[in-house]
């Protein structure tokens, strides 16, 4: 699951706190990856270990019908 990452210069950074808040409260952690999608920066959560490489595969193939309208970037913090 991919969420906008918290930011306390975010115009809507107390929605974003709210957010994480409540998938942190079902299970969910801050996987420390991000994703650029078209330039907006995302951060990946999760419910357990996962590897990059996996999760890339998974994004380019849901993508694959995008390619030519999306760019993908993935970092890890």
């Amino acid at each position: 699951m991919d969420a906008e990452p918290l930011n306390d210069q975010a115009t809507n950074a107390k929605q974003r706190r709210r957010r994480m808040a409540f998938y942190h409260n079902h299970g969910f952690y801050d996987s420390r990856h991000r994703v650029t999608e078209d330039g907006l920066t995302y951060a990946i959560l999760t419910n357990q270990d996962f590897e990059l490489a996996q999760l890339v595969a998974a994004y380019r193939w849901f993508f694959r019908p995008f390619n030519h309208r999306h760019q993908l970037k993935f970092d890890q913090l």
